[in-house]
Formats: C-alpha cells, sequence, structure tokens
C-alpha cells in the first residue's frame, strides 16, 4: 500500500504530444489522444454511477472528471484490460492541472 501511495504521486497527470497520460499508481493507467477527449469538469458523484466509469483515486473524493468521445483501454495489472467512458481523479493541484489543460486542449 505505502509503495502505491508513492507511486500515485510519483505519476502524475501528464501531457505528451497529442495524448494525456492518466496513470493511477502501479495499478492502471490510460493513454487518451486529445481527440478522444469530450470534456473535463469538477468531480460530480453521478459520474461513478455511468456505465465503463473508472475512479482513480484512494481514500479521498475525486476533484475531476475525464469523459472521452468514444471508449478507451485502460491497462492494469497482469495484462487486465478494460473499456472506459469516463475517467474521476484526484489532484493535488487542480488549479496548475487546469492551466496546463487549457493550454493543452480546447473544447469543440
Amino acid at each position: 500500500l505505502t509503495a502505491d501511495a508513492r507511486a500515485l504521486r510519483g505519476r502524475p497527470i501528464r501531457f505528451e504530444g497529442d495524448q494525456m497520460h492518466i496513470p493511477f499508481g502501479f495499478r492502471s493507467s490510460l493513454k487518451v489522444p486529445k481527440a478522444q477527449i469530450a470534456g473535463v469538469y469538477p468531480y460530480r458523484t453521478t459520474d461513478a454511477k455511468a456505465d465503463e466509469h473508472l475512479t482513480f483515486v484512494t481514500l479521498v473524493k475525486p476533484t475531476h472528471t475525464v469523459v472521452f468521445a468514444r471508449p478507451v483501454t485502460a491497462f492494469g495489472v497482469y495484462g487486465i484490460k478494460r473499456q472506459a467512458t469516463s475517467v474521476s481523479v484526484t489532484l493535488d493541484e487542480p488549479g496548475a492541472f487546469d492551466a496546463a489543460l487549457k493550454q493543452w486542449w480546447t473544447p469543440e
């Protein structure tokens, strides 16, 4: 558990080229092309009830939800794959994430 908690802090969401990398410690990760992102907004409790929704948080409430235009594949431990239409995440610095997102992606 301690190693996974440290991995969560050491593997932040990144914007590289045309992809958003969303890791979840050592457990799972998503690579989402910019064109696949339908929206990013503050987390709502109803988000977790959506079909094919993933929650990439531990012990705390999510801060943001990323919604995809069509399902993307999340890769987990032991080669497990799962389709997701959205993912909720917790951000240590939501303001910095919002600023970086605004520079990298413009909603259509």
